[in-house]
Formats: structure tokens, C-alpha cells, sequence
């Protein structure tokens, strides 16, 4: 028996470190580029691992599965010789070792933070809970650091569940499904389709929570719809935005599923001092009585619409980013927003953001954050938000290098005053 992983970033070391300790049969590393240049830098233990680049791949190769890094397309031609194997990613892989609650939350916007606070409010009841997936640490880690979790919450992206075949989660979460990602997908529907995938192997008692769209999707699992919370305080949250009452749905249903005790209360709190996650409509601070918030994270139109409406005052919003397709529908999206003074449109995205606002709002096409934040020294208004609504990588490795850039040059700003 052989195994292949292809794909050596995170995801792809964490299943090889896991794999090295449980995996007797015959281990390949395939990436892009010379090996000798690639991040591995595990002890190998003395394993005859053969890696390859992705372009010189012996024709004569056999393997028997592939766990698959989620972000490498499975239709890259490199794998069509490849077409009959198994493909797995990092999560299903290490499913097939786990025996814990597992928590599952997918959809288009806000599952880092959802995530986190079901992570936050369960640890709040005093159980230990790995949180990884999408969010950044794979899963196979949390077999290598022999720890014991009474549960596991997963953030999952369409990349990983369409590489899912027995994944099982006791709880599963759809926040929401918007159009994103059209240059992976043929179309929106396989887009929804491996969205909806996360439900596949649920059985009776098992609990699936979901917008009121996707109620009828079929599953043995007991169906709860995604609205806003009840019976809470919230006339001083920490988090903005009333979207996020959705949000705490969903931790107080998987609360309440699970029979966690003083729920309300541990909620309740999360509410009052749960500030959100890092580059997801983060307060970095006040500069000249203008309030700065760092939405790096926003990579699609609806987290930046979601971004802009939990603003009541004016505000400034500073977008762009990788023209990733022409279908993201601006100006339709925008069209009931009032609150936003100016925009400035920055990267390969900032004409067709112009051809599309700038008939709304007053729209200034600059290169990048820095010609940007050499406008704001002297702007007066009441909020400044950074939020895209397009991908990173026009300019940046990833949106934490651009939520990085952004600190750092609010930080620099903050010091001049």
C-alpha cells in the first residue's frame, strides 16, 4: 500500500508528521518546485520518502491515496493521471482516527468567528476543545499532540468537504452561501453542493443548523434554522454588527444540544466581552478622533456589505484586492448602503470597482494601502474600514500579510499624532 501527499504547506507536514508515526507502506511527497526547496523539516526517521515536483512525476506511479492539500485544485492537469485514486484532505484523513464530538461549521462568511466562539463558550464550561480546520490548524495535529479534547470544533471550507467521503460530524453548521469562489467551481450550484456535503453522513439524533433556505436539505439529522438569538442582552455588545445575533444562534442551539450547563450565562458574557477574531472587523484604535477597524479577512462581497451595515455613522471604506471574476455584482450589492462618504479602490480589482460605485459614491483608484494611508493623514469623518471584499493575492501571500500591512501602517500613523 502507498500513500501520497500532495501539497507540503501546513496541512500537508501536520499529515505527514501524523503519518509517519501510524503509516507502515510506502510514503510520497508531491509539491511544485525542487524538493530540496520545499518547508519539510521533520525527521524523516530514517523512511525512504521519495518527493517529487508536481511536473516530474514518474509516469509509472502508483498510489493508493492521496490526502490532498485543499487549496490545489483537484482538475490541475497534474493529477488527471490520478483521476481513479482516492482523494482525501487533511480532516477526513484524520477522521478515521477520531472517537470525540466533532463540530462542523461551513458557509461563505463568518466561520472563524462562529468557530470561535463555540470554542470560547464550550471552554467556558470547562471542557477541553481543539479548534482547528480552516482556521489554520489541521487536524491531523491534534492527533500528534496526545492530548485529550472532549470536543472538536472544525471550521471546514467547500475545498475540504469536497474531499470528504466518510467525515461525520455530530453537529453541523451552514451559516450562509453566497457566490465566491467561481474560479474553483464550474458553477454556484457545485459551489452550494459542497457546502450542503457537510451533512452527508449525519444519522438520527445527530443536530444540522442552517438558514431557513436550506431547510429542506436531506439528512436524518434534527433541523434547526438559523435566526436571531432570544432572550439575550444586547444593548452593549462587543462585537458590531446585529448579524452576529445569528451567530450566537448557533452557539446557544449546539450549547443547549450538548446539555451545557449556565449556557445563558456563558453566552451572556461572550456578548458583553467577546471582541471578535484578528482581521474580522478588528478596532485597531482612534487616530484624530477617526476610528480605525481592520477587516482584512473579507475576501467576497457579502463580508463586506455585512461589514459596511453594522456601521450607522459615515464611514470611509478602503477596498480591493485580486480581481478574482467579474461576478461579485457590486453594484447590486451596494445599492441600498448610504453610509459610506468615499472609497478607495486599491489593487488589480480597483477599476472594476470604479466602473461599478463610482456612479454611487466617490471612488479614488490608488496601487496599494500605502499611497492610501498617505490620503488619511489629514481626513476627518468618524470611521475608516478596511475590508476588501476581494482575495490577497494581487499584492499579499494571504489576507494576514494584508491585515499585517494594515496594523502596521495604522500603527505608524497612530505614532505620528
Amino acid at each position: 500500500m502507498s500513500i501520497a501527499i500532495w501539497g507540503m504547506g501546513i496541512s500537508g507536514n501536520s499529515a505527514l508528521k501524523f503519518i509517519l508515526s501510524t503509516y507502515k507502506g510506502d510514503i510520497f511527497l508531491i509539491n511544485q518546485g525542487d524538493p530540496a526547496l520545499w518547508s519539510v523539516d521533520l525527521d524523516l526517521g530514517g523512511r525512504d520518502i521519495k518527493c517529487f515536483d508536481q511536473s516530474q512525476i514518474p509516469t509509472d506511479l502508483k498510489v493508493d491515496k492521496i490526502i490532498l492539500a485543499a487549496g490545489i485544485d483537484p482538475r490541475i492537469p497534474e493529477l488527471i493521471p490520478f483521476k481513479d485514486t482516492p482523494k482525501v484532505c487533511n480532516e477526513e484523513y484524520a477522521f478515521l482516527f477520531i472517537d470525540k464530538p466533532i463540530i462542523a461549521v461551513t458557509g461563505t462568511n463568518g466561520k472563524t468567528t462562529t468557530v470561535t466562539l463555540l470554542a470560547q463558550a464550550l471552554e467556558a464550561a470547562g471542557k477541553k476543545v481543539f479548534l482547528g480546520g480552516n482556521i489554520g490548524t489541521p487536524l491531523c495535529e491534534m492527533l500528534c499532540d496526545n492530548s485529550e479534547y472532549d470536543y472538536i470544533v472544525l471550521e471546514l471550507s467547500s475545498f475540504q468537504l469536497e474531499l470528504m467521503d466518510k467525515f461525520h460530524a455530530q453537529v453541523s453548521v451552514i451559516l450562509n452561501i453566497s457566490k465566491t469562489h467561481m474560479e474553483r467551481y464550474d458553477n454556484f450550484n457545485d459551489y452550494k453542493q459542497a457546502k450542503l456535503d457537510i451533512v452527508m453522513n449525519q444519522v438520527k439524533g445527530d443536530l444540522f443548523i442552517t438558514p431557513g433556505d436550506f431547510m429542506s436539505t436531506e439528512t436524518l439529522a434534527l433541523k434547526k434554522a438559523i435566526a436571531p438569538v432570544e432572550g439575550y442582552e444586547f444593548n452593549n455588545p462587543a462585537l458590531i454588527g446585529a448579524h452576529h445575533q445569528r451567530n450566537f444562534k448557533v452557539v446557544d442551539d449546539v450549547l443547549d444540544y450538548f446539555g451545557i450547563p449556565s449556557r445563558e450565562e456563558i453566552i451572556q458574557n461572550l456578548i458583553n466581552n467577546f471582541k471578535g477574531v484578528k482581521y474580522r472587523l478588528e478596532y485597531l484604535g482612534l487616530v484624530n478622533e477617526v476610528k480605525f477597524y481592520n477587516d482584512a479577512k473579507s475576501t467576497n462581497t457579502e463580508a463586506t456589505v455585512s461589514a459596511v451595515t453594522a456601521f450607522d455613522e459615515p464611514l470611509i471604506l478602503i477596498m480591493g484586492g485580486k480581481l478574482r471574476d467579474e461576478s461579485q455584482e457590486l453594484r447590486k450589492a451596494f445599492e441600498s448602503i448610504h453610509n459610506i462618504i468615499k472609497i478607495y479602490a486599491i489593487g488589480d480589482a480597483a477599476k472594476y470597482i470604479y466602473d461599478n460605485l463610482s456612479d454611487r459614491f466617490e471612488v479614488e483608484c490608488l496601487d496599494d494601502l500605502e499611497l492610501v494611508f498617505e490620503k488619511l493623514k489629514d481626513i476627518k469623518c468618524d470611521a475608516i474600514v478596511f475590508s476588501p471584499a476581494f482575495p490577497s493575492f494581487d499584492q499579499y501571500k494571504n489576507y494576514i500579510a494584508r491585515g499585517e500591512d494594515f496594523e502596521n501602517r495604522f500603527k505608524l500613523l497612530y505614532t505620528r499624532e
